[in-house]
């Protein structure tokens, strides 16, 4: 026996889930969304079923 571990670079959720509302597509395509608006923001992800594992900076991580 064991437990499953997805080792992960794309982190796929729902803004219920902790996805930043201000991260809009629509918005994004239209006015380009710079990383530094974002400087020091903290996201906060919860309730995704199932353990991953992401590793830390300089690694990417791709929202979803």
């Amino acid at each position: 026996m064991g437990s499953i571990i997805e080792l992960n670079d794309t982190l796929q959720i729902t803004t219920a889930q902790g996805f930043p509302a201000a991260l809009d597509y629509k918005k994004h395509t239209a006015k380009l969304l710079r990383a530094e608006r974002f400087e020091g923001t903290i996201f906060e992800f919860k309730d995704k079923s199932g353990i991953r594992m992401y590793q830390q900076s300089p690694v990417r991580t791709f929202l979803v």
